[in-house]
């Protein structure tokens, strides 16, 4: 059921946010990839399908039924490999994520809060001392970028 409302929340924020980078991402993987692989699907892979299927069936009836009661005594197993994981926990941490991230713009605000800081530091450092390296280095570790205090200056 969990992940059943998990799919459901997806389609909807990709509904809901289709201009953003992750509604475009989650697109491409809801939409566009599964559509490009069923492209890609041939008379061939139908029958080989229906022949491993039919290969299977076939060996259950062929070995009295043993082949479906061993597969049968490893679903317990395998349900408690589930709940000892606690998938749903990542289920669930994976939805916050895409949430937050459709509904929030972080990159915006990240660009908005880094253009405040750099015109702080230019109006404080430019009137204070009236060079720009220090604005530069600033600059340079707001930014990310090392080669904004090391590039080369114009003269004049």
């Amino acid at each position: 059921m969990s992940v059943a409302i998990t799919v459901l929340l997806l389609w909807a924020f990709m509904s809901v946010s289709r201009d953003t980078p992750t509604g475009q991402l989650l697109r491409r993987w809801m939409v566009d990839l599964p559509a490009k692989a069923l492209n890609r699907l041939r008379r061939w892979h139908l029958m080989l399908a229906v022949g491993l299927v039919g290969l299977g069936c076939l060996l259950i009836w062929y070995g009295g039924n043993d082949g479906l009661r061993v597969a049968s005594m490893t679903l317990p197993d395998m349900f408690s490999w589930f709940t000892t994981i606690e998938v749903s926990t990542y289920v669930d941490v994976l939805t916050a994520l895409v949430a937050a991230s459709l509904l929030t713009k972080v990159r915006c605000t990240w660009v908005v809060i880094e253009t405040s800081l750099l015109r702080f530091w230019r109006r404080a450092r430019g009137s204070a001392s009236g060079s720009k390296e220090g604005v530069d280095q600033v600059a340079g570790a707001l930014t990310g970028h090392a080669s904004c205090a090391e590039r080369p200056r114009s003269p004049g």
